[in-house]
């Protein structure tokens, strides 16, 4: 009996002692620590020191004595004697276990810096260790982890990370102090085969990437099975391919166990715990991990995808569509596929009518400029722009009072020239006769000239019509010189459109193309018309050059229609696909900018 007793003890005590490795090997900054049992009526016996292989320090034990009286965590600086071998450097940290019996135990640390972040952070370490102390990782104390709030705090440090890299370094980090396991690595798939991206506590992969091979090669083996794998097995677990496993655990002990991580239904990489005791997989642990993959891999896969460089996320953005089309399902994925293949080989293949567009404008067919006929003033406007006048009506009068003394001056010369003509004819005096005669002759000839001046000093419509263009009754009374534009009249049912054609264009159209006006002013209509001349010559307007297109209306003009009136035309030029009328101008343009650039 007694000898069971020992066994116990020992078994027990080997126990505190994986536990406590354990611990010091998460927390680099640890110096040494040593775990104190109680003993009622006597001082406290160490049951477990790390290093192993050092004799531990008088002041770590004396903090764990004090705190297993105090029942309170204790945290000093201990004085450094000259005569201590072994003086502890930094800080100390004794945290009671208290039962309801009492104190059981208190573990003491000794931290070598003087780091007030790190000393903290290490305190909050090993109260939370604490809480599990005596148990392995396996046991209920890590179950109490395995909940929906540690699931929510993993997700929540990932997510604040921006790069990929420091999300799997996170993740591998915080998963390692949740799962209370030596090292936690996390794999990525890189075309097929695992690639070591993080490891917990901060480890640099590049320098270690020859020896994480193996641990690469051993997520190969979970990420082929789509499984948890762990070695060594379980008693009830199925039978699985731990060749890389095995050799892992052979090489350097302890347990690893291996999750895949899951995005999309595919397998994205895998996470590889390290533990230096065993892992024991129960039903709720299995389960947790299984979470801990599926919640992992999409965070990870798309920050993964934000940070590949453009050509990688094109090709992984193809590789999905293409999955959803080949796979099962994703029907409407598929239709919407169809439906746009077929618009396509529409577009490429079935001819529509091809049509130019094109600004326009209306202008009479002829258009008639009414001049002062001589210098003057003007004394009356009867029309403005917009009026309908009919032929041979006044539109403009000038001063004509000059004129009309003209009239009479070369009336009463005409009179007298005439009579002496009569006189010298009756005195049958030839050489006088023909003196007076080109007399006559000169002053008939001023008086018709002073006539016609004074019937065109009344300015009239050369025909039925309208007024496009002058407006004179702001400046009645002015003077005018000869050959000044005063008015000017277009017919009222006689139009021809001006089409301001694009040189883009141009090469398309031909006479006698057919094509359609809509005007701004009448949109509701659309008007036949037909093309009659082609200018060869171009205009510059807004940086842009411009044929104008003469077209004629095929169809009688509504009494609505006013010359000046804009809207746009459409002629047609045959048909092409309606690929070919979307993307000609592009291509045009780039196989001018080839050539201009000497390819």
């Amino acid at each position: 009996m007694h000898s069971n007793q020992k066994e116990l003890e020992a078994v027990k005590q080997a126990h505190v002692q994986a536990w406590l490795e354990q611990f010091c090997r998460r927390s680099p900054a640890v110096a040494s620590a040593l775990v104190a049992v109680a003993i009622d009526g006597s001082p406290s016996a160490t049951i477990a020191r790390w290093p192993a292989d050092v004799q531990t320090a008088a002041s770590l034990l004396v903090a764990a004595n004090v705190a297993l009286k105090t029942r309170a965590p204790i945290s000093h600086v201990p004085p450094r004697a000259a005569s201590e071998a072994n003086a502890v450097r930094g800080r100390v940290i004794a945290v009671p276990l208290v039962s309801s019996g009492g104190p059981v135990c208190a573990v003491s640390i000794a931290i070598g810096s003087d780091d007030d972040a790190l000393i903290e952070s290490c305190r909050r370490g090993l109260r939370s260790a604490i809480e599990h102390f005596g148990q392995p990782a396996t046991s209920a104390g890590r179950q109490r982890d395995l909940d929906g709030e540690a699931s929510m705090r993993l997700l929540a440090a990932l997510l604040r990370q921006r790069a990929f890299a420091e999300a799997a370094a996170c993740a591998a980090t915080e998963l390692a102090a949740l799962l209370h396991v030596d090292r936690v690595s996390v794999g990525w798939v890189d075309k097929r085969d695992a690639q070591i991206v993080a490891v917990s506590h901060g480890a640099d992969v590049d320098r270690k990437r020859q020896a994480l091979r193996a641990i690469a090669e051993a997520m190969d083996e979970a990420i082929a099975q789509r499984e948890i794998v762990a070695h060594p097995p379980q008693a009830d677990d199925p039978p699985q391919i731990t060749l890389m496993h095995a050799a892992i655990v052979n090489a350097q002990g302890g347990a690893v166990c291996s999750v895949p991580l899951v995005a999309s239904g595919r397998c994205v990489g895998a996470l590889l715990l390290e533990s230096a005791g065993p892992i024991a997989l129960d039903q709720q642990a299995r389960a947790f991990l299984e979470h801990v993959g599926a919640l992992l891999g999409p965070v990870l896969e798309l920050k993964h995808r934000a940070d590949g460089p453009w050509h990688a996320r094109l090709r992984q953005g193809r590789r999905q569509a293409m999955a959803r089309l080949t796979q099962r399902g994703h029907l409407g994925a598929k239709l919407a596929t169809g439906a746009a293949i077929a618009v396509l080989a529409a577009a490429l293949i079935i001819p529509v009518t091809y049509r130019v567009g094109a600004p326009a404008h209306l202008e009479g067919s002829t258009q008639r400029a009414l001049v002062a006929p001589a210098d003057g003033y003007l004394r009356q406007a009867h029309v403005r722009p917009g009026d309908a006048v009919r032929a041979d009506q006044v539109l403009v009068e000038l001063a004509d009072e000059e004129l009309v003394l003209e009239v009479r001056k070369w009336q009463s010369a005409l009179a007298q020239h005439q009579n002496a003509y009569g006189a010298a004819l009756a005195a049958a005096d030839r050489a006088r006769m023909v003196i007076d005669q080109a007399k006559v002759a000169e002053a008939q000839a001023q008086l018709e000239l002073m006539q016609q001046r004074l019937e065109r000093s009344r300015i009239v419509a050369p025909f039925d019509g309208v007024v496009i263009r002058g407006d004179l009754h702001q400046t009645l009374g002015s003077p005018v010189k000869r050959g000044d534009l005063l008015l000017t009249v277009a017919p009222r049912d006689e139009f021809r459109i001006i089409v301001r054609v694009d040189e883009r264009d141009i090469a398309d159209l031909r006479e006698g193309q057919p094509g359609r006006l809509a005007l701004a002013a009448l949109p509701d209509q659309q008007f036949q018309i037909e093309v009659q001349r082609i200018t060869p010559v171009a205009r510059a307007e807004d940086g842009r050059n411009f044929f104008e297109v003469e077209a004629q209306l095929m169809q009688p003009a509504p009494r609505t229609l006013r010359p000046g009136l804009e809207g746009v035309a459409k002629i047609e030029a045959g048909e092409q696909p309606l690929a070919w009328i979307w993307g000609r101008r592009l291509v045009n343009a780039l196989r001018l900018q080839l050539w201009a650039w000497g390819l």
